[in-house]
C-alpha cells in the first residue's frame, strides 16, 4: 500500500491579511462588508471566512444513534375522522415511517378529531407502541389528552415497553393563546403529577414538551428560539425536580421541538446550540450522563411552505431535512408539500416520508455522530447562537422566568421586530422563496389533487371539546408564513375580470433592455401581471403606437440608464398621452428624476425596491384593488 502523501506539503501557511488583501483587489474598490459579510436575524456574521481560531465550541452531548435508523421518520396524523387517521397512520408505518404525531383537535378543523377514549381506541388500533412511538400534539387542552393517553397506556398488556410523549406544554398554550386559562401554577402541577406517574408507568416516554418551534413560526429568530427552549425547559425541569424526581429522570421526561429551516447551515447551528445550552442547565440542576443529552425534535419550517407553486415546497423541506439530520435530532417531521394548502393525501404523504427514507438510506446522513463538528464555519456559528441565546435566556428569566416575558409581553415584541425586518427582506428582494417573490410561476399545475378537506364525523357524549374563547390578556404567538402577502396579490389578479397585464416600453436595442426587461417581467409575474414578451421600437412614436394597441394601461420602461437620460422623459410623455395611468422605469432614480416624474412617471422598480409596497399600488391603480391609486 502506498504512502499518504499529503496534498499541502510544500505549501507556505496561508495568511489571513494576505487573503484579504486578495478579496479588496478583486472587489475593486466595492465595500467589504457590504459585499461579502452576511448577518442572520439575530445580527451574527456569517463568513465570509472562519479560521480556527474563531472556534470555542464544545460540541455537546447527543443520543446514540441506531445504524439502521439514525433518528425517528415522524409523520404527522391530521385526518379528522379518526378511522381515516388510523387508515393513514398504518399506511405511513408500513411505508417506513417509525413514529407518529397525533395533531389532535377536538373539533376536527385542525387535526384528528379525538373526543373521548373510543375515538383515541380508533386511532391506534393496530399500532405496536412498543415499536412505533406516538407523540401527542394539541394546540390546546394538552392537559385533557395526556390523561387519556395515559388511560390508554395502563390498559396495555407491557405499558413499561412504551414509547412515545404524552405532549404536555401549559406555557405553549399560553403563548399560543395569549390568555391563562384557569391557575396557571394547577395546570403545571397538574402535568409535573402526569410527568411523575408516567415515569413509573411508561420509564421510556416522556411528559412534557417545549415547543419552542412556535417562537420560529411566529417569525422569530433562530436565538430567540433558543431562548424560549431554554426558559421553558428550565421552568419544567425545576418543577419536576421539586415534585421528586432525580435530576436525569426529570430531564428525559421532556422533549423539545424546534423548526427546521431551508437555510441549512443555521438549522444545522441552531440544533447543536440548543444541544449545548440544555446540557448547562441540566447539569447546574444536577444531571448527568443521559441527562445531559437533550431529547430533540424537529419539524421543517411551516412559515416557509407556499401555497403557490407548492411543488417549490419540495426543495425547501428536503434542505431544511437535511439541515435536521445532520445537526443530530432524535426524530424528524417533513411537513408535505400541500401542507399550507389542507390536509395531505396519500400521494403528498409519501412523497413526505419517503425524502426522509432518502436522507437516512440513500444520503446515510445518519452514519456521522457529528458530521458539522471540526468544521469552522459551523463551529463558530453554533458557538455564536449558544451565547446570544444563553444572554436572551437570562434577560427572560431576570424579568421572572418564562411565563413573565409572555406576561409582559417582551418575548412578543422582541420577534415582532425580527418578524418585521424579514418580511421586509422578502419584500426587497434581499431573502428569496423561489415560487414566490422570484420566478413566480403563472402557469403552475394545481395540488387540488394532493389535498383532502377535514371531514368530521357528528357523535354525541363527547369527553374533550372545543373550549370556549377567552378575552386575551396579552399578545398570542401566532404563526405566519412569509409567502402569504405575496399569495394575496395573485389571488387579487386571479380573480380579476381580465388578467393584469403590462407592456414593456423598450429603448434601444435587445441587448441594452433585456436584462432589466427579464427582471420586469419576473417581478410583475410576483402579482400576477402579465409582461408580454419585449420588442425593439424603431422610435418613441412606434413604441407609444404599440403601447396603445395593447390594451393595457400600465407600461415599465426598460433600457440602458444612458438611454433614460436621453430620451426617458420623451417617451414617459407619450405614453401618457397614448393613454398611460402607470408608467414604472426599471432602474433606479438617477440625476434626472425631477423631469422623469414631471413627465409622467410613478415609480422606480429594482433590485432592492419594495415588491409589496409596489405591486400593491399597481394593482390599486389598475382598479383591482381597494385604496389610493399611486
Amino acid at each position: 500500500m502506498s504512502a499518504i502523501r499529503p496534498l499541502a506539503e510544500g505549501y507556505p501557511t496561508p495568511d489571513l491579511a494576505q487573503w484579504r488583501a486578495l478579496c479588496d483587489k478583486a472587489l475593486n474598490g466595492a465595500d467589504f462588508d457590504r459585499a461579502l459579510v452576511k448577518r442572520t436575524s439575530d445580527g451574527l456574521i456569517r463568513g465570509p471566512l472562519k479560521t480556527a481560531q474563531d472556534v470555542t465550541f464544545t460540541s455537546p452531548e447527543a443520543s446514540a444513534r441506531d445504524e439502521y435508523l439514525p433518528w425517528h421518520i415522524r409523520q404527522a396524523i391530521v385526518e379528522a375522522d379518526p378511522k381515516a387517521a388510523n387508515e393513514a397512520a398504518l399506511t405511513d408505518l408500513n411505508g417506513g415511517v417509525s413514529a407518529l404525531e397525533l395533531i389532535l383537535d377536538p373539533t376536527g378543523q385542525a387535526g384528528v378529531a379525538v373526543r373521548q377514549r373510543a375515538d383515541l381506541d380508533s386511532v391506534l388500533e393496530g399500532v405496536a407502541l412498543d415499536l412505533a412511538p406516538v407523540h401527542l400534539r394539541a394546540r390546546e387542552q394538552s392537559l385533557a389528552y395526556g390523561a387519556l393517553f395515559m388511560d390508554y397506556i395502563s390498559d396495555l398488556a407491557q405499558p413499561a415497553e412504551t414509547l412515545g410523549h404524552l405532549g404536555l406544554c401549559p406555557f405553549d398554550e399560553i403563548a399560543l393563546s395569549g390568555s391563562l386559562r384557569g391557575d396557571h401554577d394547577d395546570n403545571l402541577k397538574r402535568a409535573v403529577h402526569m410527568a411523575h406517574e408516567l415515569s413509573r408507568l411508561a420509564p421510556q416516554m416522556s411528559a412534557l414538551r417545549v415547543g419552542a418551534d412556535l417562537v420560529f413560526e411566529a417569525g422569530g429568530s433562530e436565538a430567540q428560539e433558543l431562548a424560549y427552549s431554554a426558559a421553558a425547559g428550565t421552568a419544567y425541569l425545576a418543577a419536576l425536580i421539586d415534585a421528586g424526581l432525580s435530576p436525569d429522570v426529570a430531564a428525559r421526561q421532556i422533549e423539545f421541538s424546534f423548526a427546521a429551516d431551508s437555510d441549512v447551515h443555521l438549522t444545522i447551528a441552531k440544533l447543536r446550540a440548543a444541544r449545548r445550552i440544555w446540557a448547562k442547565i441540566a447539569a447546574s440542576f444536577g444531571a448527568a450522563g443521559a441527562g445531559l443529552v437533550q431529547r430533540q425534535h424537529a419539524s421543517t419550517a411551516a412559515r416557509m411552505m407556499s401555497v403557490r407553486d407548492p411543488w417549490s415546497n419540495l426543495i425547501r423541506v428536503a434542505a431544511a431535512g437535511f439541515g435536521a439530520a445532520v445537526g443530530g435530532v432524535d426524530g424528524l417531521t417533513l411537513r408535505p408539500l400541500s401542507d399550507a394548502i389542507g390536509a395531505p393525501n396519500r400521494f403528498a404523504r409519501r412523497v413526505s416520508r419517503n425524502m426522509q427514507v432518502m436522507l437516512m438510506e440513500e444520503s446515510h446522513l445518519g452514519r456521522v455522530a457529528d458530521p458539522a463538528a471540526g468544521s469552522f464555519y459551523h463551529d463558530s456559528l453554533s458557538e455564536d447562537l449558544a451565547q446570544t441565546a444563553w444572554a436572551l435566556f437570562q434577560a427572560i428569566e431576570t424579568e421572572g422566568g418564562i411565563l413573565a416575558a409572555l406576561k409582559s409581553q417582551s418575548l412578543h415584541t422582541a420577534i415582532a421586530a425580527v418578524r418585521d425586518a424579514k418580511a421586509k427582506d422578502y419584500a426587497t428582494g434581499k431573502e428569496t422563496l423561489i415560487g414566490i417573490n422570484q420566478y413566480p410561476d403563472l402557469e403552475e399545475r394545481a395540488l387540488s389533487d394532493l389535498s383532502l378537506p377535514h371531514e368530521m364525523p357528528a357523535r354525541a357524549g363527547d369527553v374533550i371539546t372545543a373550549q370556549s374563547p377567552v378575552p386575551a390578556q396579552f399578545a398570542a404567538l401566532s404563526p405566519m408564513r412569509f409567502a402569504a402577502p405575496f399569495e394575496a396579490l395573485r389571488d387579487v389578479s386571479d380573480t380579476a375580470p381580465e388578467t393584469p397585464k403590462a407592456f414593456l416600453a423598450t429603448l434601444g436595442s435587445l441587448a441594452a433592455f433585456n436584462a432589466r426587461t427579464s427582471f420586469t417581467t419576473n417581478r410583475l409575474a410576483v402579482a400576477g401581471i402579465i409582461a408580454e414578451p419585449a420588442k425593439a421600437y424603431s422610435d418613441i412614436a412606434a413604441c407609444a403606437a404599440a403601447f396603445q394597441a395593447s390594451g393595457t394601461r400600465f407600461a415599465v420602461i426598460c433600457g440602458t440608464d444612458s438611454a433614460y437620460d436621453g430620451e426617458g422623459a420623451a417617451l414617459a410623455h407619450a405614453l401618457k398621452t397614448a393613454g398611460a395611468d402607470l408608467i414604472w422605469i426599471a432602474g433606479r432614480a438617477g440625476d434626472n428624476e425631477a423631469e422623469l416624474r414631471a413627465a409622467g412617471v410613478s415609480h422606480f422598480v429594482h433590485l432592492r425596491s419594495d415588491a409589496l409596497t409596489e405591486l400593491t399600488a399597481a394593482l390599486t391603480t389598475l382598479g383591482l384593488m381597494p385604496g389610493e391609486a399611486a
